[in-house]
């Protein structure tokens, strides 16, 4: 999200707050629905926006963003994977976005 913010000029919310940033990189990209998103990416971005906000959730949770304490495990492998999963496909979804709209049309 900041990357994609900074190439676009907009300087990144320093919040610390996932979601906040997401918000900023999905409005900046135009998938905010206020912006005439259509009903259904409406709904994949709404869809998203529940990704974000999980993993938010689990990142604080979990307390592992700076790594782990020493011999401390995760545990929970599922999820684990779905995080990394889930987390992958809304990261390149908005780089595509980002990449789509600087490229334009391809007609």
């Amino acid at each position: 999200c900041k990357t994609i913010l900074r190439e676009r000029g907009e300087t990144p919310d320093a919040s610390g707050e996932l979601g906040k940033l997401y918000k900023q990189v999905r409005t900046k990209l135009g998938l905010d629905p206020r912006q005439g998103a259509s009903p259904s990416v409406h709904r994949m971005v709404s869809g998203l926006t529940q990704i974000v906000d999980g993993l938010a959730g689990l990142s604080n949770a979990a307390g592992d963003r700076h790594g782990l304490e020493g011999g401390a495990k995760i545990t929970e492998l599922s999820l684990a994977g779905l995080a990394v999963h889930a987390a992958g496909t809304a990261s390149l979804f908005l780089i595509r976005v980002h990449k789509d709209v600087l490229r334009g049309p391809l007609l």
